[in-house]
Formats: C-alpha cells, structure tokens, sequence
C-alpha cells in the first residue's frame, strides 16, 4: 500500500513538474493526506516527541516531503506567471 502511493507521489510530482503544477499540487495534497491517514502501522521510529503518544515519526517525513513538493509546483507556476 506504501510503495503505491510512493510510487504515485513520485508520478504526480514529476507530471507537475513537467506540466500541470496546480493540478498536481492538488492531487499530492490529497495524497499526503491518505499517507498520513494509511501510514500508522509502518511508522518506524519515533524522531520528535510532541507528547506523550504523539510525534514524528520516519514515515512522515515522506508525506512532509510530498507536501514541500507540492508547495514548489504552485510558487514554481506562479512565479513563471508572473515573469520573474
């Protein structure tokens, strides 16, 4: 289930990169969201602790990534719209 959604991740950043940014961008928001919701039985080890019960963990760091990623397709876009 992971590797999917890895694998799609990767898809639609390199088809945003290549094309449709907002699009792209849209759909890798939505899955961030399912990695973060899917994630929880393949954590791995805790880096952060935020509570008791409640940090971030090796896994999020690919749905954080995701996220950075698809934040760069829109400024990416919206700078080129702009010209500078």
């Amino acid at each position: 289930m992971l590797a999917s959604l890895a694998a799609a991740m990767a898809l639609v950043g390199w088809i945003g990169w290549r094309s449709e940014p907002y699009a792209a961008a849209a759909a890798m928001a939505l899955l961030v969201v399912v990695w973060l919701r899917v994630d929880r039985r393949y954590e791995g080890a805790v880096l952060f602790v935020v509570a008791p019960g409640r940090g971030l963990v090796v896994a999020d760091l690919v749905g954080l990534a995701a996220a950075v990623w698809a934040v760069t397709l829109v400024v990416r876009r919206y700078r080129a719209s702009r010209g500078t």
